[in-house]
Order: structure tokens, then sequence, then C-alpha cells
């Protein structure tokens, strides 16, 4: 009789929203809910504690009294939702700070949900901006980082150097605020005098094609179990290239470098120790 009753699908494609999203999820009722994820999130979600059996390859509306969704960069959240006939509420999790007005882009419309929640000042000032019909937004804490200050132990004398990469193509250096992860790693290696460096990749890249370079440098060192409480725990410094990263490695009091491309960075810069222009 379980199944009939309406319940609460959260939509989710992208990571960064993925991980709020999932740990806001902790400790609820999970049967009260459904997922619909991709290959990415699946994994995210899963990490978080969320059971595989709860997850669905397609919405049947009727069953649905709410969704909650993350908002990716080409709004494959969004195209689906709108493909729904039911006026169902809608409750989006967004995550920081980049391509807002494109995220909330339908057939050349702004596409407005019920409901924003955003995680800092910030992206609150930013959201703002947009001229939404009907949406409320608010201002939460951030249950991703609130979980993550339980687990993260910082060691004394850490020497760790860590980049971490974006989920960008390896070569790709066309896009306008983000560089390539090839130059990324090799911008580091010039403006540092580091004997290991330590490479964290994308939960989307490719484990093979980075594998494979790596190889050529002796003192880059991937990083094989991905525990991202582990890795700040050990971190003495972070190099990213305009990633949230750089914000948490901000609040637990780890050296960071934002490697951008020309004037294009889109991290608050309270949260930045130092900014290097390619």
């Amino acid at each position: 009789m379980e199944k009939n009753f309406k319940k609460i699908a959260v939509i989710s494609f992208e990571a960064g929203s993925a991980e709020i999203i999932s740990n806001y999820l902790k400790n609820k009722d999970l049967k009260k809910y459904i997922f619909f994820l991709n290959k990415i999130t699946k994994k995210i979600f899963k990490k978080n504690g969320i059971d595989k059996k709860y997850f669905k390859k397609e919405i049947n509306e009727k069953l649905v009294k709410k969704i909650i969704f993350g908002a990716s960069y080409d709004c494959k959240e969004i195209n689906l939702i709108s493909q729904l006939k039911q006026n169902i509420n809608t409750e989006c999790f967004l995550d920081h700070w980049v391509f807002y007005k494109k995220r909330f882009s339908l057939k050349r419309k702004v596409f407005s949900p019920n409901k924003i929640i955003v995680f800092d000042k910030f992206s609150y000032d930013l959201i703002n901006k947009i001229n939404f019909k009907k949406t409320k937004i608010f201002l939460r804490k951030n249950p991703f980082i609130s979980n993550l200050k339980k687990r993260v132990q910082i060691q004394q004398n850490n020497d760790k150097t860590v980049i971490f990469l974006n989920n960008v193509n390896f070569h790709n250096g066309n896009n306008k605020i983000y560089i390539s992860n090839k130059l990324l790693i090799k911008k580091t290696i010039s403006i540092l005098d580091k004997k290991d460096i330590l490479i964290k990749l994308h939960p989307a890249n490719d484990k093979k094609v980075y594998s494979n370079y790596l190889k050529k440098f002796k003192n880059l060192i991937l990083i094989k179990k991905d525990n991202l409480e582990n890795i700040l725990s050990i971190s003495n410094l972070i190099v990213s290239n305009n990633s949230q990263i750089l914000q948490l490695a901000k609040i637990f009091k780890i050296k960071n470098i934002n490697i951008i491309k020309g004037r294009n960075n889109i991290i608050p810069r309270k949260y930045l120790d130092k900014v290097v222009k390619i």
C-alpha cells in the first residue's frame, strides 16, 4: 500500500547540488522520497547513505507531491520538470556561484520554481538579480558543510598540496570561466616548488585519461581513495580553478590558490588566500 502514497521526488544531475541535497536528507525518512539521478550523482547519494532501492528510472507524476532538484549548467533538471503535466511544487537547492541565469533559462524564458534555497550571502545576492515571477528565495545553513565539519580532523604538521580538478574537458581552453584541467596542472607545477603534489579528480572526470597523463610526472600522485574529509584533514595547500573547494579550504583554515584566466574570478575574495592569473 505504501507505494500509492504521494512522495517527494529528488532530481539531481550535478555533483555540487547532489552533495547538498544528499546531506540534507540524512536522518530523513527515505520512504517518503524517490530519486532520479545520473551516473555521477548516484555515487554521491549512495556515499551519503541513500539506498539505491529508492532510485527510479521514470517519474510517475501522479505519485509525486513535491520535487526537490539541483540546477545543473545544461538545465537537464528543469527540462525534465517542464515536461511534466501536473502542477507540482518545486524546490531548488542551488550550489555556488556561476551561470545562475543560464541554469534557470528555458526556451529563452526564466524558469521559476516555487522556492530556491541558497547557502551563503553571496549566492543570495546573485540569485536575487534574476527576475523570477513567483519564486521565493531562502538563505539557509549548508548541510554539506555542517556535516563535513563533524568529520574533518585537521592533522598537525600537514604538508600535502592538492590540486582539485573541475568538471571540464581535459584539453578544453575555450571556456570563459574555467581553464582546462591540463592547464591547471601545468600552471600549478610552474608556480610551486613541491616534491609531491596530489591530484583530486572531479566525479565527472575520466580516471583513465588522467592516470595515463600523470604518468609523465614523477611528482604528481593521483588520489585513489576519494574521501573528501580525509583529503582536507591532511592538506596544507589546495589549488584549483574557480571551485567551491577553495571556500571549504578557507573554512578549514587551509591555504588556497585560485588559478584563473584573466580576471575571471567567480569566488568571493574573502574565501581566497591567493589568486594567480594566466
